[in-house]
């Protein structure tokens, strides 16, 4: 147990290491509700929820009130591919897709991931479980942008814009598509079955990608993104559950921090048949206040949320920030009981 504790602080000691090497906010999407989306943050959450396969989807509309709002749709799925029994782990894979639009141009980012994760639970004594995962993905990333809503100087004839006037800037390409490698890990500890804490860590866009729209010799990077979510969660009674999660996100020159709490009530809760209500803020710094609301009918998830921007922004959105509105979907087989001795019975 001892050198369990050890590796589990040698790998949280490295992954803040490496995050307090950057100072970043974010180049890529980011939603509120993370935890419906855990394999955008790391690859070793595949596979890691109550069930054999998982659908989800999640849309966000940010800034509604300017010209241009920005639009991100997301989809994942992963699935335990492997069990094994005899050292109680488990090798998942699965696939997200991620669609971002923003501004004039209509910048468009479209984010194809493939992940494959190995979770692996040890005994940590009286009935508590040690969870070591780690995983990776591969995939494809293309962005393009439309010139048709953008006004270039050539444009204008002394004081009278002509967008007829062919404009006069030299693009090699108005979109691109390049590879994408991340990898990640995990760690955890159920404790008896009603409290369960544990931190993940994902490093995103490993290899490096060249972003340039223009053939100028001037490479543009996109910059390595390290994420850093850590949850707990615990049964406060027969009927009641909280939990709180939190989420460091860096990149390039931009950083995010958010943190919030949630508490479900169960109205049932009988095995496979659960009917709850959840509710609960989060807090992005500097940036967004959130109140969520999200209902649970058996092996279905719906989930509403709403941010009230409070960052220097809210005198353009008069404190509108975004809406969110997701949903999980599991599948658990039911699987044929292992009897290990068999009988025939003959009714004489």
């Amino acid at each position: 147990m001892k050198g369990l504790i050890h590796i589990s602080i040698l790998c949280l000691l490295s992954a803040l290491f490496l995050l307090s090497s950057k100072n970043a906010q974010g180049q890529d999407i980011h939603y509120t509700q993370f935890t419906l989306q855990p394999l955008q943050q790391s690859p070793a959450f595949a596979g890691n929820f109550n069930g054999d396969h998982r659908f989800a989807a999640l849309y966000r509309n940010q800034w509604a009130t300017i010209a241009v709002p920005y639009n991100t749709l997301g989809f994942a799925y992963d699935s335990k591919v492997y069990t094994t029994k005899k050292f109680d782990s488990f090798l998942s894979a699965g696939g997200q897709f991620f669609f971002d639009q923003a501004g004039d141009s209509r910048l468009r980012s479209l984010y194809l991931q493939l992940p494959v994760s190995y979770t692996l639970y040890l005994p940590a004594g009286e009935g508590n479980t040690f969870k070591l995962g780690t995983g990776f993905y591969v995939g494809l990333l293309n962005k393009s942008f439309n010139t048709s809503q953008l006004q270039f100087d050539n444009q204008y004839t002394g004081d009278i814009f002509n967008p007829n006037i062919p404009i006069a800037e030299n693009f090699d390409q108005l979109g691109f598509t390049k590879p994408d490698i991340g990898l990640g890990y995990q760690l955890g500890l159920n404790l008896k079955e009603k409290t369960a804490f544990g931190i993940g860590f994902g490093i995103h866009h490993l290899n490096r990608i060249e972003e340039s729209f223009i053939n100028d010799g001037v490479g543009i990077s996109l910059a390595k993104r390290y994420a850093l979510p850590a949850y707990f969660k615990t049964e406060l009674t027969p009927v009641w559950d909280l939990r709180f999660d939190y989420l460091y996100q860096t990149q390039n020159t931009f950083s995010e921090h958010t943190v919030g709490a949630l508490a479900s009530y169960f109205i049932r809760k009988d095995g496979p048949a659960i009917k709850s209500i959840e509710f609960g803020t989060y807090y992005r710094w500097a940036d967004a206040l959130s109140g969520i609301v999200r209902y649970q009918l058996n092996n279905m998830l719906f989930a509403f949320s709403y941010d009230i921007n409070t960052s220097k922004l809210q005198a353009a959105t008069n404190g509108y920030g975004g809406i969110e509105i997701g949903m999980v979907y599991t599948i658990k087989q039911v699987k044929e009981p292992q009897i290990k001795y068999k009988r025939k019975c003959v009714v004489f």
